[in-house]
């Protein structure tokens, strides 16, 4: 009986379908190069457009090179890909020789490290989720292709200025649900992000949050993978009026144990990381707090102060990377 049925399942191709993608269902298959790209195109094809985005399934190809690049987009099974993810130092760039023969050429490098080319246009209408880098010195053009869902933007600079990811936010078709920005990630001017957005990863401070234009209701579901990080007074204020953050990193520098206020991190807030020497005193973390952490520093906890918190000692003792004093 049992043999018969797996027969049986196995001769009807749309139950063959449809176990496939249950089996894969939120998963990545990553593709290790342009060659297994080939070889293994007789299996990846039987996944097809619909059901990868359906039961979100992605082919990973990773590019390396600008010549990996070039290689990719005249490959014949370049289709199969649907998540692309571009290293640093790789020019997304194309020209003509003429205008008989198109040639794809890389540009030539200068003397900064940070100067690369990005064409949007070269991303193909098969790609659904992206992850590339972006410099100050990137300079960009085109829009990317509506079939983006899933975008990573990266970065190697402890500062990023860039009038091209300016661009490229405000411009980004309303499919995209998931964006992640660098924290590094300094926007100058206004920045319209999509209406569908349905998830936000970015850690930053508030002035950068208000360079954002986003598209009401604010809620703490859409953006659970937000936090702010808080270097002055200025930030706990910000964060009392803004209830749609709940993870905050404090790194109060210019403080002293005696300068962190009691009562000012509102009850909104469940998750906070402290990466500064600090004196904890009853009444200084909220009431709903879920998750406490430190990164850097000696953090003191008085006696009392976890007393209305619902958490641990022992949990908030091992996640502590640092000393501890109770």
């Amino acid at each position: 009986m049992t043999n018969n049925t797996f027969f049986l399942i196995f001769r009807n191709s749309f139950l063959k379908c449809l176990v496939r993608n249950f089996v894969f269902q939120n998963s990545i298959i990553k593709v290790c190069c342009l060659d297994h790209l080939k070889i293994d195109s007789k299996y990846l094809s039987l996944f097809s457009t619909k059901n990868k985005l359906e039961y979100n399934i992605f082919t990973k190809l990773a590019i390396n090179n600008t010549n990996e690049f070039n290689q990719y987009l005249t490959h014949c099974h370049k289709d199969l890909i649907n998540y692309l993810e571009i290293k640093n130092d790789v020019n997304v760039s194309s020209s003509s020789s003429s205008k008989e023969q198109p040639t794809l050429l890389s540009f030539t490098k200068t003397s900064s490290p940070f100067t690369s080319k990005f064409d949007c246009n070269l991303i193909p209408p098969c790609i659904n989720r992206l992850s590339f880098y972006v410099n100050s010195g990137t300079e960009g053009n085109g829009n990317l292709p509506d079939s983006v869902r899933y975008l990573e933007i990266n970065t190697i600079q402890g500062k990023l200025y860039s009038e091209f990811l300016e661009q490229l936010i405000s411009s980004l078709s309303n499919n995209v649900h998931t964006l992640a920005l660098p924290s590094s990630f300094r926007p100058e001017t206004k920045c319209s992000l999509p209406k569908s957005l349905t998830d936000l990863q970015y850690s930053t401070n508030y002035f950068n949050y208000d360079n954002l234009v986003i598209t009401p209701p604010l809620t703490a579901e859409k953006f659970k993978n937000c936090s702010l990080q808080i270097h002055n007074k200025d930030g706990i204020e910000w964060i009392q009026k803004n209830k749609w953050i709940k993870t905050i990193v404090v790194s109060l520098f210019t403080f002293n144990y005696t300068d962190f206020p009691p009562h000012q991190i509102p009850d909104h807030v469940t998750h906070m990381c402290i990466s500064f020497d600090v004196k904890i005193q009853v009444g200084c973390l909220p009431n709903f707090l879920e998750k406490l952490c430190a990164c850097r520093g000696e953090v003191q906890i008085s006696p009392g102060a976890l007393h209305w918190v619902p958490i641990k000692k022992n949990w908030v003792r091992i996640n502590f990377q640092y000393l501890v004093k109770y």
